[in-house]
């Protein structure tokens, strides 16, 4: 038969011994960058190409199928990104893929219909992951 004082120092041990069992998870959860971190971006125009420079993070990958550059303009047409060669990876997921690491430049054809903007709205589209198993 339990008593009050044994039922509480129980319900005591179970909540720490949860708070343990849990608090690898927690931390892990917290050691992955933002995806806004781990995959960094700056773009510049190069005549009739707007170039989309990546930084990726150190153990970080972006799939290069999917990735995309969509405008938001109907004035400006994108044109096919000229991917450069990315690296092999094979995962449980998606089989073997082509990704890419470290940093990577594509140039983007562009053609705009009329006068051209002082800006020119894209959307980025991409699939990336951590080496340590969380995709973005």
């Amino acid at each position: 038969m339990m008593t009050v004082g044994t039922s509480r120092l129980w319900a005591m041990g179970v909540v720490l011994l949860a708070q343990l069992l849990l608090s690898p998870v927690a931390s892990a959860k917290d050691d992955f960058l933002p995806p806004e971190r781990a995959y960094r971006y700056t773009t510049r125009v190069e005549g009739d190409r707007v170039i989309v420079a990546w930084n990726i993070e150190p153990g970080n990958y972006l799939y290069k199928k999917k990735m995309g550059v969509v405008s938001a303009a109907s004035a400006a047409q994108v044109r096919e990104p000229l991917w450069p060669k990315g690296e092999d990876h094979t995962d449980e997921y998606f089989g073997t893929q082509e990704i890419y690491r470290g940093k990577v430049e594509v140039p983007v054809p562009f053609t705009i219909v009329g006068a051209r903007p002082e800006k020119l709205a894209l959307e980025l589209r991409l699939q990336g992951c951590a080496d340590a198993g969380l995709c973005y």
